[in-house]
């Protein structure tokens, strides 16, 4: 079975570089359910839960579209490579620098909305 280097943020936590069986298992096991895609750059790619916010998972990290945000991604999040051909590859030594970076940037605890923390948004 192969494997492959990526990087998991989990809410509230650091990202931090895994090795993982390149398996759809393996990355819901991480995320605990369903996987939803979304896309950070044109060859780096992100695994969340579909049900995220559903399910009430933790806030994680903001998605911003310029000086908005647009979305909160909730729950562990599985960052990867894509080889252009729609298979999962192991992420470069840049990669992993990028998303660290990104994770850290768009981290919900460096957020407030209506004057509360977004860490705290499943507090009501």
């Amino acid at each position: 079975m192969d494997k492959i280097r990526v990087l998991v943020k989990e809410p509230g936590k650091p990202a931090e570089v895994r090795e993982i069986d390149n398996t759809l298992e393996a990355v819901q096991a991480i995320v605990g359910g369903h996987i939803e895609t979304l896309r950070i750059s044109d060859s780096v790619f992100c695994y969340l839960n579909d049900e995220g916010k559903l399910i009430n998972l933790a806030p994680n990290f903001v998605i911003k579209n310029g000086r908005k945000v647009c979305d909160i991604v909730c729950g562990p999040a599985v960052f990867f490579r894509s080889d252009g051909e729609g298979n999962e590859i192991s992420l470069t030594l840049t990669d992993i620098i990028a998303c660290n970076m990104f994770t850290r940037r768009y981290d919900v605890a460096n957020f407030i909305l209506n004057g509360k923390p977004l860490t705290n948004l499943r507090e009501g």
